[in-house]
């Protein structure tokens, strides 16, 4: 049976000349065992009168604790907390943890990270909230939650080092929570009330106000954010840093637009393989995740390898993988059903030596072991983003087709386009393998278009049909979204919907980018207008049905969750309009408002307008894993023709929430979402265009299974 002690420590002020001490001299404090789908098994409660105490438990794995504050001193002054004024102090550990430290900034933290399986409406005996849920998902949020503090009260150095620290503004709005909790321990309660109220419920408890927030952290109106900030200006400073006292450059607010919690994470698990155009991720069986990365940083060449990351957003012991063929993976990994086998699309990217001549698909196992040839597998691909598998085991391929660079580049690539198509390699039952030298190939388009761009490929929730969007090509290659399935050997289209090119716009082009659904069959997908942005929603026969712009810009991503919330991943608008040699200054980057696009679902169908989840700056300048600035060294010449007499100078990056191109649910509610892109790549697209790492919101979807 474990022992483990449960320590109040003193809480004191901060930057004051005669700080104040806060120390709690009576609680009253319940533990329980978490279980799955249960109200928690009761392991001890009493009123705690001393500044520790010891506990005996049983056999769970994890435990909470809530403890709430009868009476408490400042300095020497006691007071009792009044009988409506419900404060709790909250921690979760594990059975192995000897030590668990009430510190009150443990508690924001727990509401974040834990979110998704706390719960209002099931009740413990003693008419609080409940944790519940598995040990694989409990140790999915301890280990974001451990990203900020241990159970024994240290600092982690993730939240406080790059490229979290004061690159974020997640660190300081962490402190502002905590500080707003402490502050509410006041004979004064409106503190209290005006944090409950803010949040949306006068009559909550303090920790069901953090709830609430998670629950909308964008609150109801810019001045309820207004709001929340400014109760926190002028009062008593127990947690540093704080919102209210940043050093940010030049226009820039300290008023956040949403109160998330985020990790930034950029380590590859090898100094010499910098993360850079993080493009998609998925989970295997033991919850790593699998990222892609287009380019190796400082250039504007393919990467050769990809980046295998834990739970909590380190780097496995194995990352980062090499080999099997990987070169430029973009949107293409996957996983098959049982979560072993992890599958990269490779596409290619910069120069020519950089480009694939014939695209392929590269396989690892769980350790990081590439199964496919050097090459990868060749057969019938040609440029590859999207993958993934149907209900028959059957591994589906876009094959984007044509050989012109994807982006702006000082290279033509001497290679003979193929056919934007679809491609199919097919389960063997007989061996239990893919057949990988006799794939169906699709050609889309007439006569073998290659410049329809085969992007993305998912599998329907309910009928079984594969979705497959194409970017298109403005003025070469009609976009379009096509319903498959697979009949006799052959790909068989049932229903397509493109968006045509109006004749009297010549220059109007909509691209298609990732497609997913919700609950009940709907298709949507990503739109990129040359006008305006969407995201268009279909039945599932794919007839129109509605689409949404609010905060949308160029969204290459829609992620829905299993309450149906949608979540499109904006890529944003470039900076244009630059002559050689010209420096942008900061405050001249029109996209510092770009994220990530958040619409709730009503249940049937339906969704409210989209608020923008974004991660401010703290104050400190971007750097990359290996402590260089965002942007390096840039050399601008005044002659584009020319590599003579640059001018080089620093462009520094107040934005860790970049360009987005994807993101994905983990097994906890968090959404890790890519940053592909520079927020402003037209600067250096010739020589170092990817964007830096990977952002995880805590706690704001529904986990995924």
């Amino acid at each position: 049976m474990a022992t483990t002690t449960i320590v109040f420590d003193p809480i004191i002020e901060q930057n004051t000349p005669n700080p104040s001490t806060i120390t709690v001299t009576k609680s009253s404090c319940f533990i329980y065992g978490i279980t799955d789908n249960q109200t928690g098994l009761l392991y001890w409660s009493g009123d705690n009168t001393s500044s520790s105490f010891t506990v005996d438990f049983g056999s769970n794995q994890y435990y909470y604790i809530t403890a709430k504050i009868k009476s408490y001193k400042i300095n020497d002054v006691e007071y009792n907390v009044p009988d409506d004024v419900i404060i709790e102090f909250v921690n979760v550990f594990s059975i192995n943890d000897t030590t668990v430290n009430m510190n009150p900034s443990q508690t924001p933290v727990v509401a974040y990270a834990f979110h998704q399986f706390i719960s209002y409406n099931n009740l413990t005996a003693n008419g609080d909230f409940t944790i519940s849920g598995t040990d694989r998902q409990m140790g999915l949020a301890m280990g974001m939650k451990l990203n900020f503090m241990s159970t024994d009260g240290s600092l982690s150095n993730v939240i406080s080092s790059s490229p979290n620290s004061y690159e974020t503004n997640s660190w300081a709005l962490w402190g502002s929570l905590t500080n707003l909790l402490v502050n509410a321990i006041n004979p004064n309660t409106d503190n209290y009330n005006n944090f409950v109220t803010i949040t949306g419920d006068s009559n909550a408890t303090f920790f069901q106000g953090y709830y609430n927030l998670v629950e909308n952290p964008f609150l109801s109106s810019p001045e309820q954010l207004e709001d929340l900030y400014n109760q926190g200006v002028g009062q008593a400073i127990y947690q540093v840093p704080n919102l209210q006292h940043l050093d940010l450059p030049q226009e820039e607010s300290p008023i956040p637009n949403n109160w998330n919690l985020a990790i930034k994470v950029n380590s590859s698990g090898a100094p010499n393989f910098i993360i850079a155009g993080a493009a998609y991720i998925t989970f295997d069986k033991n919850d790593r995740g699998w990222l892609t990365t287009n380019v190796m940083a400082g250039t504007p060449n393919s990467s050769t390898f990809c980046v295998v990351l834990e739970p909590d957003g380190s780097p496995a012991d194995f990352s980062p993988v090499v080999g099997g063929g990987l070169l430029g993976v973009g949107f293409g990994v996957t996983t098959d059903a049982a979560k072993e086998n992890i599958f990269f699309g490779n596409f290619g990217w910069g120069p020519t030596q950089c480009n694939p001549h014939e695209g392929s698909i590269s396989r690892f196992d769980l350790d990081g072991n590439p199964v496919s040839p050097s090459r990868g597998y060749t057969k019938g691909t040609s440029r590859v983003q999207g993958l993934n598998f149907d209900n028959d085991g059957n591994l589906w391929v876009t094959s984007w087709g044509s050989q012109e660079p994807f982006a702006p580049a000082d290279v033509i690539y001497p290679f003979d386009n193929k056919p934007s198509a679809i491609v199919v390699y097919q389960y063997d039952s007989s061996t239990g393998e893919l057949d990988y030298d006799n794939p169906i190939v699709k050609n889309l388009g007439k006569n073998g278009n290659p410049y329809l761009a085969t992007f993305d490929v998912a599998l329907h929730p309910t009928n079984g049909c594969m979705y497959v969007s194409c970017a298109g090509t403005k003025q070469k290659g009609q976009s379009g979204l096509f319903q498959c399935h697979l009949e006799n050997g052959e790909v068989i289209i049932t229903n397509k919907w493109n968006h045509e090119i109006p004749n009297s716009n010549a220059d109007f082009f909509e691209g298609l980018r990732q497609v997913n659904f919700d609950s009940l069959g709907n298709v949507y997908v990503g739109c990129i207008a040359t006008g305006k942005s969407r995201v268009v929603k279909l039945n599932e026969n794919l007839v129109y049905q509605d689409n949404y712009t609010e905060n949308i810009n160029r969204p290459w991503s829609v992620t829905i969750d299993k309450q149906d919330t949608i979540f499109a991943g904006n890529f944003g608008t470039e900076l244009l309009g630059l002559e050689s040699g010209e420096h942008p200054t900061f405050s001249q980057l029109p996209f510092r408002t770009t994220g990530v696009t958040v619409m709730k679902s009503d249940g049937n169908g339906n969704y409210e307008n989209g608020n923008l989840m974004t991660l401010p700056t703290g104050g400190a300048e971007v750097m990359l894993a290996n402590g260089f600035p965002l942007y390096g060294n840039i050399a601008t010449f005044a002659n584009k023709n020319s590599r003579h007499e640059p001018t080089v100078y620093q462009q520094s990056s107040y934005i860790p929430l970049m360009r987005i191109t994807s993101s994905t649910v983990d097994g906890a509610g968090n959404l890790w979402v890519m940053n592909n892109w520079k927020p402003s790549a037209t600067i250096d697209i010739l020589e170092n265009p990817g964007g830096d790492g990977v952002v995880i919101f805590l706690g704001v979807a529904s986990p995924a299974n």
